[in-house]
């Protein structure tokens, strides 16, 4: 994994938060499947995976570290869904956890997640973004304001 370094060198006028993402694909046989990941490092979003791009199952997406992440969005427009996990830590190391997904169904834990370009999801995930929406991602609450002890899953 490398070290993302951000190519704009205006200064920024929002605050951000230096920390890692780990997206990847579930396990199981019927987890793999498309996802575009964007990213907000406070200068909009950017795609940063490539755009409807198939993943095996247990494949690792993203795993990238930003100086300012804002914000993540995910999508995906095909109906081959994709299942996996969206992840925050505050270094490449970790501990990761999961973060959460407000504009999804089901609106749970980002920990198993599906992602679908139509609106046939079964209901057996943690959050759901169906019917090719782009969805947020939230940042964990307590790992964006406060240092994680030893061992947080």
């Amino acid at each position: 994994m490398r070290m993302h370094t951000p190519t704009r060198t205006h200064a920024r006028t929002h605050t951000g938060t230096k920390g890692c993402i780990k997206v990847a694909t579930g396990p199981e046989v019927h987890y793999d499947g498309r996802v575009t990941v964007y990213i907000d490092e406070g200068h909009g979003f950017h795609a940063a995976t490539i755009k409807g791009k198939f993943y095996h199952r247990r494949a690792t997406v993203l795993h990238e570290c930003y100086d300012n992440l804002k914000a993540v969005r995910v999508q995906n427009t095909h109906e081959d869904g994709w299942i996996g996990s969206i992840t925050f830590g505050r270094d490449e190391t970790g501990p990761y956890i999961a973060g959460s997904c407000p504009t999804c169904t089901g609106s749970g834990s980002t920990s198993l997640i599906q992602i679908k370009g139509n609106d046939d999801g079964d209901g057996h995930y943690n959050a759901q973004c169906l019917d090719g929406k782009m969805c947020g991602i939230s940042l964990p609450v307590t790992w964006a304001t406060t240092s994680l002890p030893p061992g947080q899953p």
